[in-house]
């Protein structure tokens, strides 16, 4: 009689499909949690981007005067809004900036919920509002809506 003995480091076929399928499903699961994380830094960089204008807003109507801020979205100058513009419009794909002497408003959609967006404006306000809103922002805002 064949004295066999079962080796003890051997896995069978079973054995390493079970691991390489739990493998699969918790690298899975690593994933969608990472694209949400990503995602809400997009917003959080929208929102950012957005906030920054204020500063440059206040800037560029200080070195416009009397003008105030009439031209400010569409300036590439120090102080223009159309970098941060373009900023937020890279991360989102919808931003609208408008301006008049008298103020400017600027939103741009989020990332994570794309029927909600972020709206500033010169007045110092700063708040989430709907993405349809934002669309139809004109280019003579000077305030959020």
């Amino acid at each position: 009689m064949l004295n066999r003995r079962k080796s003890l480091t051997g896995f069978t076929l079973i054995e390493l499909l079970v691991v390489v399928s739990i493998i699969g499903l918790l690298a899975g699961i690593v994933l969608v949690s990472v694209r949400t994380a990503r995602n809400k830094a997009k917003d959080v960089s929208i929102q950012s981007n957005l906030a920054n204008m204020r500063a440059a807003g206040e800037m560029y109507a200080d070195a416009n005067s009397p003008n105030g801020y009439a031209g400010f979205c569409t300036n590439t100058g120090t102080y223009g809004g159309q970098r941060m513009i373009t900023a937020a419009n890279d991360q989102s794909g919808l931003t609208r900036c408008g301006n008049a002497s008298g103020g400017w408003a600027a939103c741009a959609r989020m990332v994570q919920n794309t029927s909600n967006a972020w709206c500033v404006d010169s007045d110092g306000s700063s708040r989430g509002i709907t993405n349809a809103v934002c669309a139809n922002l004109a280019n003579t805002a000077v305030s959020c809506p």
